[in-house]
This record gives C-alpha cells, structure tokens and sequence, in this order.
C-alpha cells in the first residue's frame, strides 16, 4: 500500500510540493493514478486515487471548489493542481483543502503527467521487493522451526511479529491453543474477540473446515465497525489440528496471497 504522505517524500524531489491539507489524511491509500480535465462528475473516478487536473475547462473557482467536495466525497486520497494552465492554484481551493483536510499538491509547468506516473511505479516496486525480501525472511524463519521441531506458539509468533497484528490458533472445539497479540492488547481481549468470531461466523469457520478452504469474514467489534480476518483450516497430513485465524486489518498483501501455508507437520 503506497501512502500519501509516503507518495509526498518522493514527489518532493520533483519540487512537486504540498500546498494544503495539512498532515490528518496523509496515512490514506493512494492506489492508483488519474489525470482529469473534463468538469463531467464520472462513475467512473473511483476511491483512493491521486488526481491530477490543470482545472482548465472549469468557468470559475465556484466550479473548482465543487469538483473538489465530490471527488473527497467519492474517497479521492490526494489532488495534483497542475500549473500548466493556471498560473497559480486559487486561494479559495487552497482554503478548502486546509479547511477539509484534503491534501493538494502543486505541480510545476514544466513536470509532465508521466514523471509523476514513474515516481509512482518506482515506488511501488520498491515496496514490492522489500516485501518479497521480508516475505523471504519469514519462510526461512518458519523452515527453521519445522526442522528444528519447536511448537505451535514459535509458529504463531513469528507470523504475528510479521505483519504485527492478531494471530490466534483455535482447536476443533474453537478453544483457543495458541495466540500473538500487539503490546496493546490484554489476553481478555484476545478472548472476547474469539468469542465475537465464533457468535458471529461459526459457520464460516465450519464452512473453512469442511471445504478445506480459507475464508474471508468480518466481524463486528463496536459502534458498528468491522474488522477483517481470514480463517484457515490446520491439517497435518489427514488430521483435523484447528483452525488458524489472522487479523488482516493493514497487513501486508504479499503475507495474505502468498505465504499462507495451512499445511501443518508436528
């Protein structure tokens, strides 16, 4: 996941600099790039984009200012001004950036789109390769515990420390065998949040079990907000040991496609 506020330190080598905003929204996801240059309000923008636009074909600030309350209504992570045709961002999109917390970049006349469009790519690769890296590390760390036999927790442990977030191990009875959990958490927490899943998706977690796949569930925490979590079945050669459930709330991708492995050898 590629951050505004990380996409900001690399823009900045171009003098393509943060002019409005402020700091509270920089954590948000920047998933894809998009120029835009027609006043049209499009199903077709989606959420977590960073837009760029020179607002030439806009009559006035009004319409400006418009175009910039529905792209932060529709999700829209960050604004690239392009100074291309106006020679400086207008106060009044400025003010409404600083007043909405909506993170405006100004770029320089003579930055092409696809400058910006590199920097991007760049940097997710990047990201791609110091998560294969880890990802690299992770497997031998779990090779070393497979030969040198060591238990359940080692396993549960490296993986929580891996993408830092809850990692709990439940039996066929759903009685919880083994846990990581960040230093925030207490040990009652971990227990009401099995409780949560077990009341509110047992038969997905049975559904993992009896198919042999893993499952996507969210679960209700408080005041309405969810959290994700993936449940997979443990199987040692044709033995039912329970079932692995990881919190995949701003885990890394890579973990979740690719290193799961539920196979489990005693």
């Amino acid at each position: 996941m590629i951050t505004v506020n990380e996409f900001a330190d690399v823009l900045e080598g171009e003098n393509i600099l943060l002019v409005g905003g402020g700091r509270q929204n920089m954590n948000k996801e920047i998933a894809y790039l998009t120029s835009m240059e027609l006043t049209e309000k499009t199903s077709r923008m989606k959420e977590k984009g960073f837009v760029m636009t020179t607002f030439h074909a806009f009559k006035d600030v009004n319409q400006m200012v418009s175009h910039l309350e529905w792209m932060q209504e529709i999700g829209i992570s960050a604004i690239g001004f392009h100074t291309a045709a106006l020679k400086a961002i207008p106060k009044e999109l400025i003010d409404y950036s600083n007043a909405h917390s909506f993170p405006l970049f100004e770029i320089p006349q003579e930055v092409p789109y696809y400058i910006i469009h590199e920097k991007y790519n760049q940097l997710v690769n990047k990201k791609e390769n110091e998560q294969a890296s880890k990802l690299h590390r992770l497997n031998e760390k779990l090779m070393e515990i497979v030969l040198l036999e060591k238990d359940l927790n080692s396993i549960v442990k490296v993986i929580g420390e891996y993408i830092n977030n809850v990692v709990c191990v439940l039996d066929p009875y759903f009685d919880l065998i083994a846990f990581w959990k960040t230093k925030k958490q207490t040990r009652d927490e971990i227990k009401h949040l099995i409780n949560l899943i077990i009341n509110q998706h047992k038969e997905n977690v049975l559904k993992a079990r009896f198919t042999n796949r893993e499952s996507n569930i969210a679960v209700k925490i408080h005041s309405g907000s969810c959290q994700d979590f993936k449940v997979a079945p443990l199987f040692s050669k044709m033995n039912f040991l329970g079932y692995l459930i990881i919190c995949q709330d701003g885990t890394a991708e890579s973990f979740q496609k690719r290193s799961l492995r539920t196979e489990y050898v005693p």
